[in-house]
C-alpha cells in the first residue's frame, strides 16, 4: 500500500518521538544538519521507517520513493506516483509560535502540491 501525508501524521503521533537531535542520534548515523535532520524525519514518517536499522532504511526508501533529491534539485523527495515535498525548517520559531504562524489567514502558508506520475511532474 502507498503512503501520504496522513500517514505520515499517524506515524510520527505513534513514533512519539518530536525531537529532531534525540531523533537523529539515536535512529540516524551520517546526519548533523538541522535541516536535513528533520528531512530524514519526515522521509522516516512517509516510509513507516522511524525504527528500522540505516539498511532497513534505504532498501523501503527505494520502493517508497521515486525521487530523493539532492541539493541543486529540488524537491527533496517524491513519493512513487503521489505527491513531491520540498522541506523546510524555519528557525527560531517556537512550536507555539509556528503554529498561530501556520494558522494565521493574513500571513498563512501558500500550498503548491505537486503531482508526480511516470516521473512527468505538473503543477
Amino acid at each position: 500500500m502507498g503512503t501520504n501525508i496522513l500517514r505520515a501524521i499517524l506515524n510520527i503521533s505513534s513514533f512519539g518521538n518530536f525531537n529532531l537531535k534525540n531523533y537523529s542520534s539515536n535512529y540516524l548515523n551520517r546526519v548533523n544538519a538541522v535541516g536535513d535532520q528533520l528531512e530524514f524525519y519526515i522521509r522516516d514518517s512517509l516510509a513507516s521507517s522511524f525504527k528500522l536499522s540505516q539498511e532497513q532504511k534505504e532498501e523501503t526508501y527505494q520502493k517508497t520513493f521515486s525521487w530523493l533529491g539532492n541539493q541543486n534539485h529540488p524537491p527533496d523527495l517524491i513519493v512513487k506516483e503521489s505527491d513531491a515535498f520540498e522541506i523546510k525548517k524555519i528557525e527560531g520559531l517556537s512550536t507555539e509560535e509556528w503554529v498561530k504562524k501556520f494558522f494565521d489567514d493574513k500571513k498563512g502558508c501558500t500550498w503548491k502540491k505537486i503531482k508526480c506520475q511516470n516521473s512527468q511532474m505538473t503543477s
